[in-house]
């Protein structure tokens, strides 16, 4: 991604999630038509023509239908998150299981919080908390 388009995609994903766009200053993010990655400056210095791009780089979101942190960019990126949700032991569980929570926060998007730990991001809809991708479940 260039500057201008770098800048575009952290307006969005750091408006949507509450993330603090500070921590993405030094990183580089590629693209495709589908999928975000995150990858350090310094890896990119090098001949990269025939390496995978999960060699440089970390899946970071996808882009279709709509942008959707990956569960490791949640975790690694977005702990101190301003939209986040805590929940205790037995809805952590539920929520990791892939089932719907009930919470008492406003509809939208969050991430989703484990004692001091970030575990995915997920949708309030109607006072019920998803997961908002089904495609990490165990």
């Amino acid at each position: 991604m260039n500057s201008k388009e770098k800048e575009s995609f952290l307006d969005e994903a750091c408006g949507k999630y509450g993330l603090n766009r500070d921590q993405f200053r030094e990183l580089v993010f590629l693209e495709d038509d589908e999928t975000v990655w995150v990858s350090n400056r310094d890896c990119l210095m090098h001949e990269l023509r025939g390496f995978r791009l999960d060699s440089v780089g970390m899946f970071f979101a996808r882009k279709k239908p709509k942008l959707e942190l990956a569960v490791n960019a949640v975790q690694m990126f977005a702990a101190e998150a301003a939209k986040q949700i805590k929940l205790g032991r037995g809805k952590a569980l539920e929520f990791i299981a892939g089932a719907a929570v009930a919470v008492k926060e406003s509809d939208g998007v969050y991430v989703v919080k484990y004692g001091g730990d970030a575990l995915d991001s997920g949708r309030v809809q109607g006072g019920l908390l998803k997961r908002t991708s089904k495609n990490s479940l165990i």
